[in-house]
């Protein structure tokens, strides 16, 4: 048991973990995570690099934060962290004095014309003046120990106690956390279950992510630079209540939309969704939606090759936003369509908003309807009491530890010839120089009240 408590709190074993730390934190930014990027970048990944993402699912580096190895090099600082507080508390509660951060800091002499007595009662009347409270004196009366800020002693163990609140906090939600994220077409009903996620990130212990929550997706809106790059992206999302009843509320990257303790976050894609209608004369009108991603510039119109669902056509687009003038904004859409069909000629034009063509046995495609479509994270979090609570109790630690900063002062009585010395000292872990000045103006009051020279003795450093 000693062996680990050693090895917890060795500086070594912190620096390790802490650098394991950082660099997982670096690969969960190169590598993406499963629980924010859609399947088909893995599938092409994959197709790629078929080794690394290997390598890459073994070790669960793209669900970095919900991995086994990342959960234990958490664990393993929260006990360290653990022993490290067990034993600061420790020497509080056994009332030892704090270890100096430097112990050099210059003495003040004290030269007295008066008894031990009037001496040490001249002591504790400055120093209670000075808000200190005596912690110990010596048998002989040789040596007496005054504190001030005794509460400055707990701020480094509340300061801790909060960090290892908000560590163990994060295991927690990393072992229950659910994220989910979908793809939501403007204006279209969109159910969170299992069954409609494009990818998921689930903790260790968490079961399978099923909301009880239906929405969709409107107003979406995005913003750019002169240079087309996206400036900020704003929509909203309607829940539809159990009731019958809705509620809109606002969604962006980095203002999530809150229901029922879970987050939604527009993940950053986006694109435009394109639908077609295909009547067949032998069977119903067949709908198919057709999600492209947003131009970088836009001065190119976007292209795709897909098969079109259920048929034996397959289609070759070109999509313009807006065919009167280069815009990311769909105003005046239009696609043009190479359409080809197994055993018969292809097929080319121009289709605009709400427009037909007819193809070969006088079926028809028709350009319906063009809208956005976001990338939408669902997230559930867990343990947020008690990571609020690590939060207030570090900013709290924190402030003690630097505005209340415990001081040690020290009184040495040495007896000479014909008199007596004081010999002043002290120890304080911050604000040093403050507190030598400190003591300075201690030592002055107790040269005039009981030193030799009264009140024109000057006392020295």
């Amino acid at each position: 048991m000693k062996h680990l408590i050693r090895f917890l709190l060795s500086p070594k074993t912190i620096v390790l973990l802490l650098t394991a730390l950082a660099i997982a934190g670096v690969i969960s930014t190169v590598v993406p995570q499963s629980g924010t990027t859609e399947p088909v970048f893995f599938a092409e990944w994959q197709a790629k690099n078929p080794l690394w993402c290997s390598l890459v699912k073994i070790l669960r580096l793209d669900q970095i934060f919900t991995s086994w190895w990342f959960l234990l090099l958490v664990g393993l600082i929260a006990c360290s962290l653990a022993c490290s507080l067990y034993y600061q508390a420790k020497a509080v509660i056994t009332n030892r004095e704090p270890k100096p951060a430097n112990s050099s800091l210059p003495h003040t002499t004290v030269t007295l014309a008066s008894t031990k007595t009037n001496m040490r009662a001249a002591i504790k009347k400055i120093l209670a003046a000075n808000q200190y409270r005596i912690i110990s004196t010596s048998i002989e009366g040789n040596r007496l120990i005054f504190g001030k800020n005794r509460l400055g002693r707990w701020g480094s163990v509340i300061f801790h106690l909060g960090l290892l609140c908000v560590i163990i906090a994060a295991l927690y939600n990393s072992v229950h956390r659910q994220r989910g994220f979908a793809t939501l077409v403007e204006d279209k009903p969109f159910v969170a279950n299992a069954e409609n996620w494009l990818s998921t990130e689930l903790g260790l212990l968490a079961p399978p992510y099923n909301l009880d929550l239906s929405l969709q997706l409107t107003n979406f809106k995005p913003e750019y630079w002169q240079n087309d790059q996206v400036k900020t992206m704003n929509s909203e999302v309607v829940i539809n209540n159990k009731n019958g009843s809705k509620t809109t509320l606002p969604i962006s990257v980095n203002k999530p939309a809150r229901i029922n303790g879970v987050k939604l976050f527009l993940s950053g894609d986006y694109g435009y969704a394109l639908d077609f209608i295909l009547n067949k004369k032998s069977s119903n009108p067949i709908l198919t939606h057709i999600l492209m991603d947003a131009q970088t510039q836009k001065t190119e119109p976007l292209t795709c090759e897909m098969n079109f669902p259920t048929t034996d056509y397959q289609l070759n687009i070109r999509f313009f936003p807006d065919l009167t003038k280069p815009s990311h904004f769909p105003t005046f859409p239009a696609v043009d369509l190479v359409i080809r069909e197994k055993g018969e000629p292809p097929q080319s034009g121009r289709l605009l908003l709400n427009q037909t063509s007819i193809l070969n046995n006088y079926n028809t495609m028709t350009l319906n309807r063009v809208s956005y479509w976001s990338g939408v994270i669902f997230v559930k979090t867990y343990g947020l009491p008690l990571l609020y609570t690590g939060f207030a109790l570090s900013i709290a630690g924190a402030f003690i530890l630097y505005t209340l900063p415990f001081k040690v002062a020290y009184f040495s009585i040495i007896e000479e010839e014909n008199h007596l010395k004081l010999i002043i000292s002290g120890r304080v872990k911050r604000y040093q120089a403050l507190f030598v000045h400190e003591l300075e103006d201690i030592a002055q009051k107790l040269n005039q009240e009981v030193g030799i020279h009264g009140d024109n003795a000057t006392a020295h450093s």
